[in-house]
């Protein structure tokens, strides 16, 4: 395994350059982060887990048009307990987040209520938006054991075009859509239909690789050629800037250019190498294949057919 020192020192043998190791060693780690950024590399990959709560219709609510209150009665206050972030309510056609609970139990809604208020009434709190990991920058593939079933990715517009009032609450859940991010900047997902009960799903994202130093070491599965023809290009940029603003050789610099617009081309060339080496083609058995080994009753793959489709979902 070789470490970033060590791709910078290549990188500078192959085109010589005044500028430091320090800032070649920089755009190592930059060139990293962009081989990352548009592929899907499985040492940045994880399993996660989440719990998707029940829908809440225990009770009955009292509300008021123009109010962003609504006010439970003693059943309904109960079942409030605890809620977290991402519910919304709905008592007619329209969905209201959640912004919490006040010091009597009742709810706080984001949003003012537009139907008219009356008591009495029955009403949905569905777990909508489902905060993920912070650490997570991408994800995919998300998969209810219970049902041995994987959701459909769709858009929001999706969603909202089809099913703008999302009245369904169901067992089981058909598509998921990555919501806008929360205010921490974690990303954010909603599940749908609503669930009636408990659930957990499996997933798979990826984790945002960190800053490498100088000393640092390549990731096993990041080859260091690979990297080197990205730095080659920030290193040409370099001496073509350097040319023009300390010696004025703008035909010199015009050659620099040419070099690194040519050397562009290699590293988008290695970059699509890596999404098809390494971008995990068992993306969707790794989510499954955890629960075999503690009991579940998964069934076997039988065919050809079935071990393609398991591996990355395409015929």
């Amino acid at each position: 395994m070789r470490s970033v020192r060590d791709v910078a020192e290549a990188a500078m043998l192959a085109v010589p350059t005044k500028a430091s190791i320090l800032n070649v060693a920089k755009w190592v780690s930059d060139r990293y982060q962009d081989l990352t950024f548009d592929t899907r590399l499985r040492h940045l990959r994880r399993v996660g887990e989440l719990k998707v709560d029940a829908d809440i219709t225990a009770g009955t609510v009292t509300t008021t048009t123009g109010s962003n209150i609504v006010v439970g009665d003693s059943t309904a206050r109960t079942a409030w307990d605890d809620l977290g972030g991402g519910w919304g309510f709905r008592v007619e056609d329209y969905w209201y987040d959640v912004a919490g609970t006040d010091s009597n139990g009742d709810l706080i809604l984001s949003a003012d209520i537009l139907e008219t208020g009356d008591s009495g009434l029955s009403y949905v709190l569905a777990n909508r938006y489902l905060k993920l990991p912070s650490e997570a920058r991408k994800m995919n593939h998300f998969y209810q054991p219970r049902k041995e079933k994987f959701l459909e990715r769709v858009s929001m517009e999706y969603l909202d075009h089809n099913y703008p009032k999302r009245k369904d609450v169901k067992d089981t859940a058909s598509y998921w859509a990555e919501h806008v991010s929360a205010e921490d900047g974690s990303k954010q997902i909603e599940i749908y239909p609503y669930l009636d009960r408990d659930e957990l799903f499996r997933y798979v994202y990826w984790v945002q690789p960190s800053t490498l130093g100088l000393d640092d070491l390549i990731p096993e599965k990041v080859p260091p050629v690979a990297l080197k023809e990205g730095v080659i290009v920030d290193i040409l940029r370099f001496n073509a800037f350097n040319a023009v603003k300390n010696t004025g050789e703008v035909d010199v610099a015009g050659l620099f250019r040419n070099d690194y617009r040519a050397q562009e081309t290699k590293w988008r060339e290695e970059k699509q190498k890596m999404s098809w080496v390494d971008t995990g083609s068992e993306d969707k058995t790794v989510v499954v294949r955890p629960l075999n080994h503690y009991g579940s009753s998964l069934r076997e793959i039988r065919t050809a057919r079935e071990d393609i489709y398991d591996r990355d979902g395409t015929y």
